[in-house]
């Protein structure tokens, strides 16, 4: 994992740019994630041209949480408890449900600050035939 994070971390002005190409309507949310390197964007990143993204508000009782890592990051919430901005979850819309990928931690404070929505990313199978998806694809093998 280490490997796949040094080579976020040097690409990631890159694939930004990438992105602003693909998905011009996400430019606050690219630049959201991009301060994370993409890491929890990374599968889809290395597959893009099997998904596309788009950007909504999604009710918050309606995102679908892993109880595992809700606990985990419930013990680490205090560490994010002075955060102004939620910024954009990632989820992934899978049999019409929004599966939460990135985010524990801002949706349980979310919860607990007793937001209705918040804002998302959301990842949809579905063909992507882009040019850019290859781009990206290819500058993350070259730089592995």
């Amino acid at each position: 994992m280490k490997k796949i994070d040094n080579t976020l971390i040097k690409i990631k002005d890159e694939v930004a740019l990438l992105l602003r190409g693909m998905y011009p309507e996400l430019l606050e949310a690219i630049e959201y994630h991009k301060q994370e390197h993409f890491q929890e964007w990374f599968a889809f990143l290395f597959e893009a041209d099997k998904w596309q993204a788009s950007t909504d508000l999604i009710n918050i009782r309606d995102i679908q949480t892993s109880a595992t890592k809700s606990m985990a990051a419930n013990r680490e919430l205090e560490t994010y408890q002075g955060l102004p901005d939620l910024g954009y979850m990632s989820v992934v819309l899978i049999d019409g449900k929004y599966h939460l990928i990135d985010g524990y931690h801002r949706v349980l404070l979310a919860r607990e600050r007793g937001f209705d929505a918040l804002k998302c990313v959301i990842w949809k199978k579905e063909l992507n035939m882009h040019q850019n998806c290859q781009k990206i694809k290819q500058l993350i093998i070259n730089n592995l």
